[in-house]
C-alpha cells in the first residue's frame, strides 16, 4: 500500500496553511523538551514537552495525539522554531498511540497529518489546546484505499 502521494497532498495543503499563518505575522515556538524535532527526529515514541500549562509566558499549550494499530508517519507543519525560522515536525514509523506537546503563540493554525504504511483497522488524530479538544478524526481502513487522517484548528 502506498501512502506517499496522499501524504504529499496532505503536506502541500498543510504547508500552504502554515505559510498563510506565518505571512499573517503569527508566530510560535515549541517546547519539545530537548528531544529533537523537525526532519532530524526519527522513530519517536510517546513524547511530550515540559510545559507547565500556566500561560504565564503568554504561550498556549497544544497537544497532538494519534491512535492506531500500526506504525505511522507524523507531519506537523511549521511548529518547531529553531535558528530564527519555523521547521516542520516530520517523523516516520512512530508507534501508536502517540502524543507530543508544544508551546505556541495564540492565533496560530495548528495541523497534523498522519498515514500508516501498512494500515490494519483505523487511525485517529486529536488536537488539544490548553486542555480542550479542538479537533479530532478517526478514519477506518477500507481494502484497496489509502488511509490518512488529519486534524486542523486555530489556537
Amino acid at each position: 500500500m502506498r501512502t506517499g502521494n496522499a501524504m504529499r497532498v496532505c503536506r502541500t495543503a498543510a504547508c500552504l496553511a502554515a505559510a498563510a499563518a506565518l505571512m499573517a505575522g503569527l508566530t510560535g515556538c515549541s517546547d519539545d523538551g530537548g528531544s529533537g524535532g523537525g526532519k532530524k527526529s526519527r522513530g519517536a515514541g510517546s513524547e511530550s514537552g515540559t510545559d507547565t500549562g500556566d500561560g504565564a509566558d503568554g504561550k498556549i499549550t497544544v497537544e497532538f495525539q494519534l491512535t492506531g494499530d500500526s506504525p505511522t508517519s507524523v507531519y506537523i507543519p511549521g511548529i518547531v522554531y529553531k535558528n530564527g525560522q519555523f521547521e516542520d515536525y516530520d517523523v516516520e514509523k512512530v508507534k501508536t498511540p502517540w502524543k507530543k506537546k508544544f508551546k505556541v503563540d495564540p492565533g496560530r493554525t495548528l495541523s497534523i497529518q498522519s498515514g500508516p504504511e501498512n494500515p490494519k483497522r483505523s487511525i485517529g488524530c486529536k488536537v488539544i489546546v490548553n486542555g480542550e479538544v479542538k479537533d479530532q478524526e478517526t478514519r477506518r481502513y477500507k481494502e484497496g484505499s489509502t488511509l490518512t487522517t488529519g486534524c486542523t484548528t486555530s489556537s
